[in-house]
């Protein structure tokens, strides 16, 4: 199947398409391609993994704090932030102090209460011991640092855009 040129994949999917389970996963496939494909979605992409790859803390604050002032939706922003406190087991007071505060006002203190439960569950804290996660990261390998892999897995994810868009 590797060497087949697009219009043979093409004619393959319209005949696969004669299956009512392939024809929902194409929908299916279709309808994500439309949220996946946007810059938002492949930026706060990114953002996770320099975040779960600890890269850059200043770059991460400053992304999470931008998305806040740009009014983003209030998931994606608590997505990012736990993430983000979880994998540097906490922040520091002043930026919790001040992400709390800001999230607070532009979003209504009526997220005091998800943010008070967040912060039970130990999902954002204020840190208090130094992070663990790079020890725990390359002990458990949970971000694959093989290119191939992820050249591999990007490709993937182009090639099922693709058959989406010719159903």
């Amino acid at each position: 199947m590797q060497n087949q040129t697009v219009s043979e994949l093409k004619d393959f999917v319209k005949k696969l398409n004669s299956l009512p389970e392939i024809s929902r996963h194409i929908n299916l496939a279709q309808h994500l391609s439309t949220f996946t494909s946007k810059q938002s979605f492949l930026a706060q992409l990114d953002m996770e993994h320099t975040i779960v790859e600890a890269q850059s803390y200043d770059i991460c604050f400053e992304y999470i704090e931008e998305m806040i002032h740009k009014q983003e939706p209030f998931t994606n922003i608590l997505r990012l932030l736990i993430l983000f406190s979880v994998t540097n087991s906490g922040l520091p007071k002043k930026h919790f102090d001040y992400l709390r505060r800001e999230l607070l006002h532009s979003y209504g203190f009526e997220h005091v209460v998800t943010l008070n439960n967040l912060e039970k569950a130990g999902l954002f804290r204020k840190q208090e011991t130094k992070s663990t996660w790079l020890t725990i990261n390359r002990a458990l390998q949970l971000v694959v640092e093989d290119t191939d892999t992820a050249k591999y897995f990007f490709s993937s994810m182009r090639f099922a855009s693709d058959i989406t868009n010719f159903h």
